[in-house]
């Protein structure tokens, strides 16, 4: 069973809640996008997951880093997601 991961993303930092399906644990945390090691540390310790994120200009490495580990990456546009909560199935190329 997947990790549902969703993300805060801005220019810096992120802020991330998971929950693991399997066991029920739920956290949160913050992660500074200058430190690459910290960030791929965080999403490598999930062996499959599901993260969801808004669409932002600059996060191409992101998508790039979450394709590259394994894992489901949900984009959402903004607008869409604040007015309905949805997402739509994106794979970083």
């Amino acid at each position: 069973m997947p990790v549902y991961i969703g993300v805060d993303f801005h220019t810096r930092t992120q802020t991330v809640c998971w929950c693991d399906t399997a066991t029920g644990e739920c956290g949160e945390q913050e992660l500074e996008n200058g430190d690459l090691g910290e960030v791929r540390r965080f999403y490598q310790q999930f062996k499959q997951a599901v993260v969801g994120v808004e669409s932002v200009g600059y996060a191409r490495w992101f998508h790039r880093l979450i394709d590259g580990l394994g894992h489901e990456l949900l984009v959402g546009e903004a607008r869409e997601i604040r007015k309905k909560g949805g997402l739509t199935a994106a794979r970083a190329s």
